[in-house]
């Protein structure tokens, strides 16, 4: 992870935030905006208030695409590590995320979303680069989100007869 990317444990639900001069714009407790990623931001925002609002028993319902929610979400969180590697993170290939207990899901893909999202505004990425990364991250999150919410919503749904 990147030094410049701080954690906000005292805003306990907020949403993704930056540090100054990043090109992104944020305050605690707000959503986070940015003009090369704001439908980026605004998939990830929209997928952390969800995961943020989960009993610890919502986190073990079978995801639309099968395994758990807790499951489907560490799969994201991989796919988050390796898009920041390809945009130039400097980690080292095949090093992945820790594996967390449910709770610490959520605060795992603000970072790795955040981390990103830095890392897509640096001058020195190629533009088309920039596009090509954006893009991917955009659909693995958006895949990630529908697959979590799914039918139901984490309800328990009884087929009729």
């Amino acid at each position: 992870m990147s030094e410049s990317v701080p954690a906000h444990p005292s805003t306990p639900g907020s949403n993704l935030t930056s540090t100054p001069g990043s090109g992104l714009t944020s305050t605690p407790g707000s959503n986070l905006t940015s003009t090369p990623g704001s439908g980026l931001t605004r998939e990830v925002n929209r997928l952390l208030n969800r995961l943020r609002s989960w009993s610890p028993a919502a986190w073990d319902v079978t995801a639309a695409a099968g395994g758990t929610r807790a499951q489907r979400t560490a799969a994201l969180a991989q796919d988050l590590a390796r898009l920041g590697r390809e945009a130039g993170s400097g980690a080292p290939a095949g090093l992945r995320p820790p594996p967390l207990a449910p709770h610490g899901l959520p605060d795992q893909i603000t970072l790795l979303a955040e981390e990103l999202l830095d890392l897509l505004g640096r001058v020195e990425l190629a533009p088309a680069r920039q596009a090509a990364l954006l893009s991917e991250a955009h659909e693995v999150v958006t895949a990630a989100r529908l697959d979590l919410e799914g039918p139901g919503f984490g309800f328990a749904t009884t087929p009729l007869r």
